[in-house]
C-alpha cells in the first residue's frame, strides 16, 4: 500500500477515534464498610450499580461503569475504591482495550503532535519492541484492533 494512502487512512481513523470517550478505570464496592444505603445507586448516571442477592451487597457492573466517580462522592462510608486499568501492549489510552483510537494516539505521538506520554504509554505503544514509538507501531496496533494480527512482535509475534 502506498505510504501516503496509509497515512491518510490513519488520519481518518484518528479523526473518527477522537469522537469516542476514553475509559480511565472503574470502581468497586468493598462490602465490609458498605451499609447498603443505596446513595451510590441513585447517583450513578449509567445504572452500573446493582444489588447482588447472593452476597447481600451492592456491586458495580464493570462493563457499564465509565469511571465517573459519582458513587465515591456520595458514599458516606468510603466503601468504594478505584480500579486502575490493566497494562496491555497497544493499549495506550488505558481503557483495557486495543482499538483504532490507540493506533491514532500512537500515530499522533510518533508525529510529535502529542508529547506528554507517560513511560507506561511509551512502553505500551512500542509494540514492535525497537525502543521507539513510530508510525509502524501505530500500523501494528491498527492491524491488531482489526483482527489482522493476533500478537505484537514484542510479544513474540511476527
Amino acid at each position: 500500500m502506498n505510504n501516503k494512502i496509509f497515512v491518510l487512512i490513519l488520519i481518518i481513523i484518528l479523526i473518527t477515534a477522537l469522537l469516542f470517550a476514553v475509559k480511565n478505570g472503574t470502581y468497586q464496592i468493598n462490602p465490609g464498610p458498605c451499609t447498603n444505603c443505596g446513595n451510590c445507586v441513585s447517583h450513578c448516571p449509567n445504572d452500573a450499580i446493582y444489588y447482588n442477592t447472593h452476597i447481600w451487597n451492592y456491586q458495580i457492573n464493570q462493563d457499564l461503569c465509565d469511571g465517573c466517580g459519582n458513587c465515591v462522592a456520595w458514599c458516606p462510608r468510603d466503601a468504594i475504591y478505584f480500579i486502575p486499568p490493566q497494562y496491555i501492549y497497544g493499549d495506550v489510552d488505558g481503557d483495557e482495550n486495543v482499538s483504532s483510537y490507540d493506533a491514532a494516539l500512537t500515530l499522533q505521538y510518533s508525529a510529535g503532535i502529542i508529547s506528554d506520554w507517560t513511560e507506561e504509554q511509551i512502553t505500551s505503544g512500542d509494540v514492535n519492541g525497537d525502543g521507539n514509538v513510530s508510525s509502524y507501531d501505530a500500523a501494528l496496533i491498527l492491524q491488531y484492533s482489526a483482527g489482522i494480527i493476533d500478537e505484537f512482535p514484542v510479544e513474540g509475534g511476527k
